[in-house]
């Protein structure tokens, strides 16, 4: 209930900052001008990424997450996780064209004025690891998650190396899907359906991989600041003031999907939905 409730609230000024303000559409148009300057190479390795994410690879996403659920006879554990990834899919579409607008209060160079808020690729790939985190039997939870978040973890910044969305949009994306999952969490709770772990041979590696991703964003996280204040320093009107920007943009993006994945995980450390008896 409390991380549903922030993740509102932080959807709400995430928006209000970074849509409704000057400045925001500022910083974030000066993002996107700057990822004009990226080399060929990463602007084409991002387009290769983000077009995996498609109407069939989100079907066998569902599919996948269903597949996982019934396998285990847990009928309201699968619809939960399949839930999540659909419900998030048509609430981003829904907020970005009918609900929420966006100003035009700055100047925007590549396409930067059309709303975009928030990112239906991002909501895509954090629903996903959340779904995967609801159905995925806790053993194996560690294993899932350094397949799935290493590469979904990352959607949100290539979405700005292409400068298709800004950090914001990423964000809001984030908490959608956070708030997505605390609902379809407690759901499972009040049903009965979540059960503390009490057996033994999960995946090992599960600690290191928290660790090392952990450690990663944060680094990501203070690099990303750094940037952002290199970027005010030059001015976001210049050319290095505006890579600076993307720079910033980039990370912070990366870092808050890795973040929101980890804390999501942590709501669900040491807690289970235990496979359904088969029936004699």
């Amino acid at each position: 209930m409390i991380l549903a409730a922030a993740c509102v609230v932080g959807f709400i000024v995430v928006y209000v900052i970074a849509v409704l303000t000057v400045w925001g559409q500022e910083w974030e148009n000066a993002a996107i001008a700057g990822s004009g300057q990226v080399l060929p190479w990463e602007a084409t390795d991002a387009d290769d990424n983000l077009d995996l994410i498609q109407t069939w690879s989100l079907a066998i996403a569902v599919l996948v997450v269903g597949i996982i659920g019934f396998a285990r006879r847990q009928v309201r554990t699968a619809l939960a996780g399949m839930a999540v990834i659909v419900v998030g899919v048509l609430l981003s579409e829904a907020l970005k064209r009918f609900i929420l607008w966006r100003p035009d209060l700055a100047p925007a160079d590549l396409g930067a004025g059309h709303n975009s808020f928030p990112s239906g690729h991002t909501t895509i790939a954090m629903t996903l690891i959340v779904a995967m985190i609801i159905v995925v039997p806790f053993r194996w939870r560690g294993l899932a998650m350094g397949i799935v978040m290493t590469w979904a973890g990352l959607i949100g910044a290539l979405t700005v190396t292409v400068h298709w969305h800004r950090l914001s949009d990423t964000l809001a994306a984030d908490m959608l899907a956070l708030y997505l999952g605390s609902l379809a969490s407690l759901w499972l709770l009040r049903s009965e359906r979540v059960k503390q772990y009490t057996g033994g041979g999960e995946f090992r590696g599960r600690r290191v991989y928290v660790i090392v991703a952990a450690t990663l964003a944060s680094i990501g996280l203070i690099a990303g600041l750094v940037f952002g204040i290199l970027a005010i320093a030059f001015g976001l009107q210049s050319s290095t003031g505006q890579f600076h920007a993307y720079a910033s943009a980039q990370l912070l993006a990366a870092t808050g999907s890795v973040f929101a994945a980890l804390g999501f995980w942590a709501t669900w450390r040491g807690l289970d939905v235990p496979d359904a008896v088969k029936p004699a």
